[in-house]
């Protein structure tokens, strides 16, 4: 007999699956690490063939935002155009983070599903339930780890120092925000507009 626990996972929607950008090449192109992870994408979009699949990425190393090349790279491999929600403005991780909890919150999702390398993961989780915290966002997160494209151990330790910065950074956002009486956020500095390495953070 299956078991009460095992009901109630089964009837549990399919969780939205969350893709962070990487990098592409000079054509345009996913690089290793993104298609990495759009490789794992897509298994869990075969998963769960009802999830919406959102892709988060600006134009960062390449004039073309990554979400339109990840959404290009799903089609070609049978996930439908209907199935795909393009986030094309985030240039760094926080911003991913920030900017998926914002279209969670607008289409009432309630399950994520995120999709990173390995060695990005704890980062990326990290600031996407902060960014649903300050929403006040009650949604379940999963993580599905993509395998590195890259030995992972320098970039690791790279990660866990950006991870204390951008929580410092997300923290400071979140408290403007609380201070607005009205409700709407007030125009925050640009990272990228103070460190010159800023957009190859986090995606990259």
């Amino acid at each position: 007999m299956e078991s009460r626990a095992s009901k109630s996972r089964s009837s549990l929607p399919d969780p939205a699956i969350v893709v962070f950008g990487a990098g592409l090449d000079r054509t345009g192109r996913p690089s290793a690490g993104l298609e990495a992870r759009l490789q794992q994408a897509l298994v869990r979009a075969r998963r769960y063939p009802e999830a919406l699949v959102i892709v988060s990425g600006g134009a960062v190393s390449h004039p073309k935002p990554e979400a339109d090349a990840m959404a290009e790279w799903l089609t070609a491999h049978g996930v439908t155009q209907a199935r795909i929600v393009r986030e094309p403005e985030a240039r760094y991780t926080l911003d991913n983070a920030e900017k998926v909890a914002d279209l969670v919150r607008s289409r009432g999702l309630r399950r994520v599903e995120l999709v990173t390398e390995v060695y990005h993961m704890p980062r990326s989780a990290a600031l996407l339930r902060a960014a649903f915290t300050a929403r006040n966002l009650q949604v379940e997160l999963l993580e599905s780890p993509a395998p590195d494209a890259a030995p992972s151990s320098p970039r690791a330790a790279s990660e866990r120092n950006k991870l204390v910065r951008d929580q410092r950074d997300q923290a400071a956002v979140h408290r403007r925000f609380v201070r607005c009486t009205n409700g709407v956020l007030p125009e925050v500095e640009d990272p990228s507009s103070r460190n010159p390495f800023a957009n190859r953070w986090a995606s990259k």
